[in-house]
């Protein structure tokens, strides 16, 4: 590769102001191209350093890679969920969001040197081709209007994308939630045998059937274990034949009633007395 700063006078307005800084960088690393130096503006300020030197398809490299890093943060309740951990999620995904911004500002900072030794060979080699992205020296205008527009760009999508969180459908099943918490609409919304807190709320049902329940019976059995451990005590059968859909939401139990036993309880769904789901929860002082 040939090496473009020379010192000669078509080189020094390509790079326009601090061109010494540059040269003497390029010129003290055998392969400039990949490396020649840490560019602590290009850490720091890293839209502004990128408008600043008209590197504005670097600019646009840089925004869409925050939206990866805030998209991939979306996902991370759900991997959480599948991997059975159970982290703080809002802490984690904050952690994974700021870990990229900071990867990325460092990434270029040791690379930034490097990409514009290779804009500088572009400009010398082959001139002014694309207007736009292939600007020569530097311009504190750009820097700051576009830098900013970039930026404002940037929160602009990536604020609603941070306030998204992937959250897969739930399947059919039973699932309990309390009335301090809205219908679940998604796996992470429900538990694996949830522990309610007596006297805090209401629970309810929610079943999902994978086809509508038609005109058959709906029937729901809550039992619970009991103290002795030794067998089953019936806390509610009741049946039910109004119910048309592929979803049931009942009030099932009140935790806040004094006379409401602890313990752990069993809810089965039968429809036509074919059992089609069931489920575990408890109730703790």
């Amino acid at each position: 590769m040939t090496d473009p700063i020379n010192g000669t006078a078509d080189t020094i307005p390509l790079i326009g102001q601090n061109h010494t800084y540059y040269s003497s960088k390029w010129q003290d690393h055998q392969k400039p191209s990949v490396y020649c130096g840490f560019n602590l503006a290009a850490l720091l300020v890293t839209p502004f350093w990128l408008a600043y030197r008209h590197l504005y398809d670097w600019l646009i490299f840089y925004v869409l890679l925050q939206s990866v890093f805030v998209a991939g943060a979306s996902f991370l309740p759900w991997l959480f969920y599948a991997a059975g951990l159970g982290a703080d999620l809002v802490s984690s995904q904050l952690l994974f969001i700021l870990t990229g911004f900071t990867l990325l500002h460092l990434g270029f900072g040791l690379k930034a040197n490097a990409l514009y030794y290779r804009r500088i060979q572009h400009l010398k080699n082959h001139g002014n081709a694309s207007p736009l992205f292939y600007r020569s020296g530097a311009s504190v205008k750009s820097g700051i209007i576009t830098g900013l527009s970039a930026l404002l760009f940037a929160v602009l999508v990536n604020v609603p994308l941070a306030n998204w969180t992937y959250n897969p459908a739930l399947e059919p099943g039973i699932y309990v939630f309390s009335d301090d918490n809205p219908v679940p609409e998604g796996v992470l919304d429900v538990r694996d045998e949830p522990d309610f807190v007596k006297y805090e709320a209401r629970i309810n049902l929610l079943f999902i059937h994978d086809e509508p329940i038609g005109d058959r019976s709906f029937r729901l059995l809550l039992e619970r274990e009991t103290d002795s451990g030794n067998g089953m005590a019936i806390t509610r059968d009741r049946s039910f034949g109004i119910f048309s859909s592929s979803e049931v939401t009942l009030d099932l139990l009140d935790s806040e009633d004094p006379l409401t036993d602890t313990g752990t309880y069993h809810l089965t769904i039968f429809l036509d007395e074919e059992e089609i789901a069931d489920t575990v929860f408890s109730i703790s002082l």
